[in-house]
This record gives C-alpha cells, structure tokens and sequence, in this order.
C-alpha cells in the first residue's frame, strides 16, 4: 500500500517520503531517494551508510559525506548540519527575514562587544594621574645651577 506520508528515519533525522540525498564522488553526483518508508539507489533499499559505501567503496563518515533535500526544502543541505540544529533543538528560520533579524541581533552584540573593547583599550593607553606634580619629580630636583663642574 501507498503512504503519502511516509518516510525514513535516519537516527534523529526524519527524511519524508521523496526525500533526496546526495552526495559528489570521481567528479560526479549520485542520488538516493526516499520512496514510502525505504531509501533506496540504483533499485536497491540501502541505509546512508550502505549509500555511501556503494558509492565510494570504503567506510566514511555519511553524515559528512551527505548532502540532504527534503521535500519542504529549497536548497540542499549537509545532513550534518541539519543533525546539529535538531540536536541543539535550534530550529531554522522560518522565512529569510527570520534569518536577517537573527542576523541582525548577532551583528548589534558583536558590534557592542567590540565597542566595550575599544573603550578598555582607550582607557589602557590614556596617561594615568601623576601624584607627583611638576617639581616634585627627580629630574626637577637636580639642576644644572646647583653645581659647579670642574
């Protein structure tokens, strides 16, 4: 039977059905599809490891070596990342001006801690009080006038 809404479950990450992964090899894509609840390549079902390993033939690391479009996606992703953001349960933006303003934030507090930093630096280069006022320092005390040279 159909499901519509099936998909595979790689770890955390969910891929819905018609999910694609890919991933570039000897100067060439290759492509694995979700089809229902199977991710498969070349007519085979395969798990990304198995994907990976028909691909390039030794043991490497799927979650670097992949490349993930889902369905709802516009752009492909590394499957790493999308591993990392539902890890840290940060999730996405919802649209580009999600992402400008949390751009925007990040830039106002790098631009605040920078500006702390100049100020300290200022602070740090600007000559101290000196507690000895003029004449009271060594230099003033010894004068060419209080001694005769030979």
């Amino acid at each position: 039977m159909y499901r519509r809404h099936g998909g595979y479950q790689w770890k955390c990450l969910f891929l819905a059905h018609g999910s694609e992964l890919r991933m570039y090899h000897n100067e060439r894509y290759h492509y694995a599809e979700v089809d229902r609840d199977v991710l498969m390549y070349q007519g085979r079902p395969v798990s990304p490891r198995q994907f990976v390993l028909a691909v390039m033939g030794e043991a490497r690391n799927a979650w670097r070596e992949l490349w993930v479009r889902r369905p709802s996606d516009a752009r492909w992703k590394m499957a790493s990342v999308l591993r990392r953001e539902l890890e840290s349960g940060q999730a996405p933006p919802e649209s580009p001006v999600g992402a400008m303003r949390e751009v925007a934030a990040a830039m106002a507090q790098t631009l605040t801690t920078a500006q702390t930093i100049v100020k300290r630096v200022q602070d740090f280069a600007e000559p101290k009080f000196e507690r000895r006022g003029r004449g009271l320092r060594r230099k003033d005390d010894v004068l060419a006038d209080d001694y005769q040279q030979d």
